[in-house]
């Protein structure tokens, strides 16, 4: 049985600290620089200002997946599509200015699952999970993402054809 920690609301540290392995382990996050770090401290900030947006997907208890969304501003939305800041900066800035209450845009930060449960739509409903949490039953805001591979690309194209919207790539 496939559950996401958006509708069970049962987020804990260790499963944020999981997705974040994860993350390291795929995305190479702790060799790289330009990426939002992974580490403890940043996990730890999350979990306690932003745990909404991380969504984790279990298949019978076990961790398979997850998705992970950002509140954002269109400033910073466009810096980052321009390419004057990087991922790491973006959140930087996002720490300090970002709230649940003042976003205006979300970028789609990463999404991950394992090999063996892909191809099923698991990270794009892992992903409108969180947007409809975060923004409750407001309008659905601009969407940005970078994509980090052609898998993640096509999630997110499928994503907007069936919301019916354009989703900006950073390229």
């Amino acid at each position: 049985m496939i559950t996401y920690s958006s509708d069970t609301n049962d987020l804990t540290f260790k499963d944020l600290r999981d997705t974040a392995k994860l993350a390291e382990k795929y995305f190479g996050t702790e060799k790289d620089p330009s990426q939002m770090p992974t580490n403890e401290k940043e996990s730890k900030w999350i979990f306690n200002n932003l745990s909404e947006c991380v969504n984790t997907i279990k298949y019978n208890g076990e961790l398979i997946g997850f998705s992970f969304i950002l509140p954002c501003n269109k400033e910073l939305m466009d810096d980052f599509l321009s390419k004057k800041i990087n991922e790491a900066q973006l959140y930087k800035e996002i720490k300090k200015k970002i709230t649940y209450k003042n976003f205006t845009t979300i970028y789609l930060c990463s999404a991950f699952v394992k090999p063996e449960y892909r191809r099923k739509g698991l990270a794009s409903k892992a992903i409108k999970k969180s947007i409809k949490k975060l923004i409750k039953n407001k309008k659905l805001p601009p969407l940005f993402f970078e994509s980090y591979s052609e898998e993640g690309r096509k999630t997110v194209e499928v994503m907007a054809k069936k919301l019916k919207i354009q989703i900006k790539e950073r390229v």
